[in-house]
């Protein structure tokens, strides 16, 4: 997973709200952006991984709060260090375990 991009499900984590449902939210902003969903399809999994943009945009949808929080879950996996091609599974241990305490960190309590 690269750092710029955050998939549907760790968003569905911040923001408490069902995976589908947030799937739907996809598909819709997509739809308004005249963008083709299919390009931001997971990899390995069902659900998306966005871009910055597409990310931050998405959040705008979700009010001041939740948005607040996604756009501060960007900026934190940005901060991450990027996976080298090379990285030994360890590693690639690692680095998801460090996604995943940045979106518990923001996800709503």
């Amino acid at each position: 997973m690269q750092a710029n991009l955050m998939t549907s499900r760790e968003i569905a984590a911040i923001i408490c709200k069902p995976h589908r449902e947030v799937m739907a939210d996809i598909q819709e902003m997509m739809h308004d952006l005249n963008q083709d969903p299919r390009a931001f399809e997971g990899q390995g999994q069902d659900g998306f991984d966005l871009p910055h943009r597409e990310t931050l945009v998405l959040a705008t949808g979700y009010g001041p709060s939740l948005g607040h929080r996604v756009a501060q879950a960007v900026l934190a996996l940005e901060a991450l260090p990027a996976p080298a091609a090379s990285l030994e599974f360890a590693g690639k241990l690692r680095l998801a375990a460090e996604r995943q305490k940045v979106i518990e960190r923001h996800a709503v309590k």
